[in-house]
C-alpha cells in the first residue's frame, strides 16, 4: 500500500467545531454554579454560561479550580477570543453561608504569605459579570458537595465591597485590592499552559 505521508494542510479534513447553542440547556445548580440573585438568569449572556459548562464538562473546573491565576488568565483569553471583553482583577473574597455555619476568606491582605504560597486571589470581570471560577479548594473541598464550585456575580461599581446574595449558596463580598507584589512571577510561569489549554479548547469549539 502506498504511504499516505503528510496530508497537505489545504487537503486535510476539517474537524467539525462546536458552536454555541442558542439557549442554555442546563441548570446551574446541578453544576455547583452560584449566580447572584440580582442577575436574571433568563437574560444572561448565554455564551458565558456555556463556557462554564464546557470548562465543567471538559474537567477544567475540577482539575484546575484550585489554581486561580491559571484559570483566570485562561478564561480571560478564551472570552476575548469569543469576542467578549474581559479583564483579570485581584481581590479578597469573603464567603459566608451563615445558615450552614460556613465562612471563608480567600486572598488575605497584602504581604501575607504562608509556606512559600502567595496568598492572593484573582478572578475575571466582564462588562456585566464577576466570574470567580477558581474556588474549589477554598470552598467546595472545605465544605463539601453542597458548597459552590464557582460564582457569577454582578459587576456594578456600587456592588464592589458590598455583599452579593447567592440564595442557598450563601453570600460573597469581593473587595478590591492592589496586585500582590509577587504575582507577576506566577502569571509568567503559567503563560505557556494558558496558551496550550487555549489551543486545546479551540480545537474543539468554534471562536
Amino acid at each position: 500500500m502506498q504511504s499516505q505521508g503528510n496530508i497537505p494542510r489545504k487537503h486535510r479534513p476539517q474537524k467539525e467545531l462546536q458552536d454555541f447553542e442558542h439557549r442554555v440547556v442546563f441548570d446551574p445548580t446541578d453544576y455547583g454554579l452560584a449566580i447572584a440573585s440580582d442577575i436574571d438568569f433568563s437574560t444572561m449572556d448565554h455564551r458565558i454560561l456555556q463556557v462554564f459548562s464546557r470548562f465543567f464538562n471538559d474537567g477544567l473546573i475540577h482539575a484546575n479550580g484550585n489554581k486561580c491565576f491559571f484559570m483566570s488568565h485562561l478564561l480571560r483569553r478564551i472570552l476575548r477570543l469569543h469576542g467578549i471583553e474581559a479583564h483579570v482583577r485581584q481581590v479578597i473574597h469573603y464567603y459566608a453561608n451563615l445558615d450552614r455555619g460556613w465562612k471563608q476568606t480567600i486572598g488575605e491582605p497584602m504581604g501575607n504569605t504562608h509556606g512559600g504560597r502567595i496568598d492572593s486571589h484573582i478572578l475575571v470581570v466582564t462588562k456585566d459579570y464577576i466570574l470567580d471560577w477558581a474556588v474549589i479548594q477554598a470552598i467546595h473541598w472545605s465544605f463539601g458537595l453542597k458548597a459552590p464550585l464557582a460564582f457569577i456575580g454582578k459587576n456594578d461599581e456600587s456592588l464592589w465591597d458590598q455583599e452579593q446574595n447567592f440564595g442557598d449558596f450563601g453570600s460573597v463580598i469581593w473587595q478590591r485590592r492592589r496586585d500582590h507584589r509577587d504575582t507577576k512571577n506566577v502569571v509568567f510561569e503559567c503563560r505557556e499552559d494558558v496558551k496550550d489549554f487555549t489551543q486545546e479548547y479551540f480545537s474543539k469549539y468554534r471562536m
